[in-house]
């Protein structure tokens, strides 16, 4: 047996198809144990009902069934006798891919055979009734007269509790009308065809529970302590539509284990109501609703606050309610209209009772029934893209994975529509163990087209089946299916280009598909630089990029080519890099992924939205931080629109992220130094758009690492690098998370969530200098990018990174790239630098907080006085008359330092403590007369080894630098010390 790898094996009917291979079993008390052996495969089935014992061999496996009774029937013939072996099955699971192929994570249906196209494209489940398609090379076979049409389901996932507990607010409704305000209704209900509403939450605040003082085991609430979430741009819009009964107002939040009082949603002011084929705006009075009764989160398991509309709970008795005893027993919130003539009040939207709270474990698997799938032509004619049941398992289904769940060979034409006819076996698993899946409403599907067919090529259609708006716990039915399903892509493709967009994105390519709504190959004829506004009415500099399209894949175009604005450029000797972003040369064809952006047409996912097939080689410019040991300083906005971490969390993460590209690591001239907070949501846009002295001096604003939940035309995909560069020198970088319809977390617990540290880290990676290839490159077009040092997928710099991957330090790769920048770091050099780091800290403990220069000095009692500030400026305005060498004086100072440690090194806690000693029995031996001179001679000290840090930093040792910002805090010390003894004479 040369490797052991396992496999998810599950269905209703399965043959393995392993019949020269060899097995064992193992039985134990309560487990049976199966073991399939071969050259290239080890599967094992865990988990089985089995209590009785009965033998232990090796023999020669036939097949496997799974019958409907939900037992396995397995044929073994061992020693010449044929044993048969009834088993329930609870689970077959694998921990490695298999050298042929066969994913980790893959769930073979029954009868199902997939090709290896077809699992690096991201399919791990098939249906039974799908024959396997015909390949040649890689090529799918489709002749020239047929075209081959295939539907695929992908899910949202659901988060996982992990060490929180997850919390979700639940609506359940019979139709729209009933979260209508009474004027509303008449209008809303004469409309025939689908109706719905949209609204989008802005905020949710969540009020923890603490216990009174007089009265133990009584809540009370301070709203204040609020812990407040605002949700991505996806976790925010609230559908309500018709034939729906639920509607998840919140989903997914984290929260520690505990006790709460209160869940407030809050809403835009602007909604909109869609009747029929026309869409109505409309302001919202009341613009929150909340759950107002206390509720536990627990770790590990979901909390479900349940509410319908008071309009359902008094059976449609909507025309008003008194508040008299009769309705005591209703608990709502009357805030939404003022009191009528007659106490009457109406109701508005989210009109609440609340039904209380339940807690329950979450989901392992949702198993979901298809019958068949038929595709309907225009002309009435119909092909059947699958007429055999199938259940697929739906939270399998993520990081790009899909289930083929229909396929045929269908003429080419126009086809309208599609439609899925659901089962009624649905099932759900959880720790508690299983259960059925009750369907809520339709279980027919129709989807809307039209879809084109055109002959020697594969439509794709991928459905989005969401779970978190699908799946829900009742407080008196448990687990229900109300089916959320929508058609989120169609596409076209010859079987080349097919090929090409697999072996370049794998799996990735499904979220791709899901989400374009153009899709095109085409060739660039032109780029032109030019300097325009960006979204935040910022100068940046973008390419007009001229596309001549030569062939469609998804959506109508008017012309045969189209210009389109992408950051990113050359102006006037100044170039902008956006790494994260896609870059465009004349000539090169590429297949595109395009998706409106605020009203701007854009990349979708960035780079990952533009695959390269040829063409040209791009030739940016070398660059590099400048200076001998570039210590590269950064500010941090913590606030990310997220649902599972605190700003704590982010500034956790981007140290750590920071920290692998360090001196020590690296072992290399370079290192990343956090440099505070910053209150900035955008990129850093320069006025003047050069490379002059004044347009440089622009970018001495800090580097800045940030966050937006807009729909940013600039930055598509996950995080982007914003480099800025003048000849061969860095001068800024910015770094923008998306964090629009993206989930991130310290500690993915699974592959719903992106690790914050690993996203940061790889855009570090580019602020400091590296790059990487694109999908599609050619080792030429790859290595021409610069600064690129293999593409191994445990570097950080490896292209993709996907939901739930962890992948934090440096590879070999890494490190010679960016030794190839910086030079390497002997040990000698760490030892010296890691003894300056460490005086810095004790200096910084020695000053007193606020440690502040004098002239920024806010305590009355330390700022500059008159006399200090006469001196100081005639000191400085001197210096500048003898046109003093403030450079050449810094390198005798870095000399001198230089020399000493060599000749007497000492550790940075004993300088420390004797410069300290020294200044204290200076400040004492002072005459009376003098401490006054001394003040003044300090602040001028202080200010001369600022401007050596602020203009010769880059000639001066590292360490020397440190042991300078070191002693600024000393010397700021030392003159309080003065003043306060003047104070005292």
């Amino acid at each position: 047996m040369k490797t052991r790898n396992n496999v998810k094996v599950l269905g209703r009917t399965l043959n393995l198809k392993y019949h020269d291979s060899r097995i064992f079993f193992k039985f134990k008390t309560n487990d049976l144990t199966i073991s399939f052996y071969s050259y290239n495969r080890f599967c094992e089935v865990l988990r089985m009902r089995k209590t009785k014992y009965l033998f232990k061999g090796s023999g020669h496996i036939s097949k496997f069934l799974f019958d409907r009774s939900v037992h396995w029937i397995g044929f073994l013939k061992f020693l010449d006798k044929l044993f048969v072996l009834f088993i329930v099955l609870v689970q077959l699971t694998c921990s490695r891919d298999s050298p042929d192929g066969l994913s980790s994570n893959e769930f073979l249906l029954a009868g199902s055979d997939i090709s290896n196209t077809d699992r690096k494209a991201g399919i791990i489940q098939a249906s039974p009734g799908i024959s396997p398609i015909q390949e040649s090379d890689g090529l799918i076979e489709i002749k020239e007269n047929e075209s081959l049409f295939r539907l695929k389901v992908q899910d949202d996932p659901i988060p996982q509790p992990g060490s929180n507990g997850l919390l979700h607010f639940l609506l359940e409704y019979d139709n729209p009308s009933a979260i209508l305000h009474e004027g509303h209704v008449n209008q809303f209900n004469s409309v025939s065809g689908e109706r719905t509403i949209r609204l989008y939450v802005s905020k949710i605040e969540i009020t923890p529970a603490k216990p009174t003082k007089n009265r133990k085991g009584r809540w009370r609430r301070k709203d204040k302590d609020a812990i407040v979430f605002i949700p991505n741009t996806k976790d925010s819009l609230i559908t309500v539509k018709d034939g729906r009964h639920y509607i998840p107002l919140v989903r997914n939040v984290s929260l520690p284990s505990g006790k709460y009082t209160r869940c407030k949603v809050y809403f835009q002011k602007k909604g909109e109501v869609i009747l029929g084929d026309t869409i109505f705006s409309f302001n919202l009075k009341e613009q929150s609703v909340d759950f107002d009764q206390p509720f536990e989160t627990n770790a590990g398991k979901i909390t479900t606050l349940h509410s319908v509309p008071v309009r359902e709970w008094d059976n449609g008795l909507h025309r008003g309610e008194t508040r008299n005893p009769s309705n005591a027993t209703i608990v709502t919130r009357w805030n939404h209209f003022p009191r009528k003539p007659g106490g009457f009040i109406f109701h508005s939207f989210f009109h609440l009772k609340d039904m209380g709270s339940t807690i329950h474990t979450p989901a392992n698997k949702i198993w979901i029934e298809m019958e068949s799938i038929s595709a309907i032509r225009t002309d009435g004619g119909f092909t059947v893209l699958n007429d055999v049941k199938t259940i697929f398992e739906l939270l399998s289904l993520r990081a790009g994975a899909v289930a083929l769940m229909g396929q045929n060979v269908a003429p080419p034409g126009t086809y309208s529509h599609f439609e899925i006819k659901l089962g009624t076996r649905h099932s759900i698993e959880t720790e508690a163990g299983s259960d059925p899946l009750a369907i809520e409403s339709r279980n027919s599907l129709r989807f809307e087209g039209p879809f084109e067919l055109r002959g020697g090529r594969l439509t794709e259609v991928i459905l989005d089946f969401d779970p978190n708006r699908s799946v829900f716990y009742t407080k008196d039915r448990k687990f229900v299916l109300d089916p959320t399903v929508e058609t989120s892509s169609a596409m076209s493709m010859t079987p080349t280009q097919h090929n090409r967009l697999v072996n370049a994105l794998g799996p990735r390519l499904n979220s791709l598909l899901a989400d374009a709504e153009f899709i095109l190959q085409g060739r660039v004829s032109n780029t032109t630089a030019i300097v325009a506004d960006n979204l935040y009415g910022g100068n940046m500099i973008y390419s007009n990029v001229d596309i001549s399209i030569q062939d469609r894949l998804r959506g109508k175009f008017q012309e045969p080519s189209f210009t389109i604005r992408n950051i990113g450029g050359y102006s006037n000797g100044r170039y902008l890099k956006v790494a994260g972003m896609p870059e465009f040369t004349a000539g090169e064809e590429f297949i595109l992924f395009l998706k409106e952006y605020s009203g701007r047409l854009g990349v979708l996912q960035g780079e990952l939205g533009k695959v390269n097939l040829s063409g040209s080689i791009l030739n940016p410019p070398p660059g590099k931080w400048a200076g001998m040991f570039p210590r590269i300083y950064f500010r941090i906005n913590p606030q990310i629109p997220s649902i599972s971490m605190t700003t704590d969390d982010v500034m956790k993460a981007i140290t750590n992220a920071s920290g692998v590209w360090s001196f020590q690591t690296m072992q290399s001239h370079f290192d990343f130094a956090k440099g505070g907070g910053s209150p900035e949501t955008k990129p850093f846009a320069p006025n003047l758009q050069s490379c002059t002295a004044d347009a440089k001096a622009e970018f001495d604003e800090a580097n800045r690492i940030f966050a937006t939940a807009a729909e940013d035309p600039d930055c598509t995909g996950l995080v982007c690098t914003f480099l800025w560069q003048c000849d061969d020198e860095y001068l800024h970088f910015d770094i923008q998370l998306n964090a629009n319809a993206k989930s991130f977390s310290l500690y993915p617990a699974n592959s719903t969530e992106y690790d914050l540290q690993s996203v940061f880290s790889h855009a570090l990676g580019h602020a400091a200098g590296l790059n990487h290839c694109s999908p599609g490159d050619t080792e030429s077009q790859c290595q021409s990018r610069g600064n690129v040092q293999g593409q191994a997928n445990d570097s950080l710099l490896f292209p993709f990174l996907d939901p739930g991957t962890v992948r934090r330090s440096t590879n070999s790769d890494d490190r010679i790239a960016f030794r190839n920048l910086y030079g390497f770091l002997t040990n000698v050099e760490i030892n010296r630098l890691e003894k300056a780091k460490e005086f810095s800290g004790i200096a910084e403990a020695y000053c007193a907080p606020p440690c502040l220069v004098p002239w920024e000095e806010t305590n009355p009692k330390y700022i500059m006085t008159n006399q200090e500030l006469s001196v100081f400026n005639e000191h400085f305005d001197s210096l500048e008359e003898m046109q003093f060498d403030a450079v050449r004086g810094s390198y005798i100072k870095n000399m001198q330092y230089r020399e000493a440690m060599t000749l007497n090194p000492e550790t940075a806690e004993g300088y420390m403590k004797r410069t300290i000693q020294e200044a204290n029995a200076k400040v004492n031996g002072t005459s009376g007369e003098l401490v006054a001179p001394s003040r003044n001679v300090l602040s001028i000290q202080i200010q001369n080894r600022l401007n050596m840090l602020e203009e010769d930093a880059e000639f001066l040792d590292p360490e020397f630098v440190e042991f300078t910002k070191a002693e600024i805090k000393v010397l700021i010390q030392l003159r309080k010390k003065y003043i306060d003894r003047l104070a005292g004479q």
